[in-house]
C-alpha cells in the first residue's frame, strides 16, 4: 500500500496511515523554530491531543509530516530527529527523560521524588533553559 503524501505548512489533515504506516511530524513556530517532534498513525488526532495538553501549542504555526512504512522505522526517525534537531518542547529522547517522566507521575500521586543520584544534571532541561 502506498504511503500518504508528505505535507508541510499550516494545519491540515495529513492523512491516516494504514497497515502499520506511521508519520513523524515536526511542529514549528511562526519563525520556523522547531518546537516538537512526534509520531503517530493519525497526526491530526495527536495534534488535537497536544492542543489540549501543552501550553507550547499556542505557538504552533507550521507542520511537516513524513511517512514511514512501519512504526519501528518511524520510532527510529523520531528519536534521531529529537537528538539531532533539539526541539524545544520534547522530553522523550533527551538525557534524563525517564527520570523526568517518573517524577511527574510521582507528583500526580502526591509524592516527592528525585533522581537517585540527587544531581541537578539528571533532571530534564529544555532547550530554552539550557540557553539561559
Amino acid at each position: 500500500m502506498p504511503l500518504p503524501q508528505p505535507s508541510e505548512g499550516a494545519i491540515e489533515h495529513p492523512g491516516v496511515g494504514s497497515d502499520g504506516q506511521t508519520a513523524v511530524y515536526r511542529i514549528c513556530d511562526r519563525e520556523g523554530a522547531l518546537l516538537y517532534v512526534g509520531m503517530g498513525r493519525n497526526p491530526a488526532a495527536r495534534w488535537a491531543s497536544h492542543s489540549e495538553q501543552h501550553e507550547w501549542w499556542q505557538r504552533a504555526a507550521r507542520f511537516r509530516v513524513e511517512w514511514f512504512a512501519t512504526r519501528k522505522e518511524a520510532a527510529a526517525a523520531e528519536l534521531e530527529a529529537i537528538r539531532s534537531e533539539d526541539p524545544e518542547c520534547n522530553i522523550y529522547g533527551r538525557p534524563g527523560w525517564g527520570e523526568y517522566v517518573y517524577s511527574k507521575y510521582m507528583q500526580k500521586l502526591g509524592m516527592d521524588w528525585q533522581p537517585s543520584s540527587g544531581q541537578e544534571g539528571d533532571r530534564h532541561v529544555t532547550a530554552s533553559q539550557r540557553s539561559e
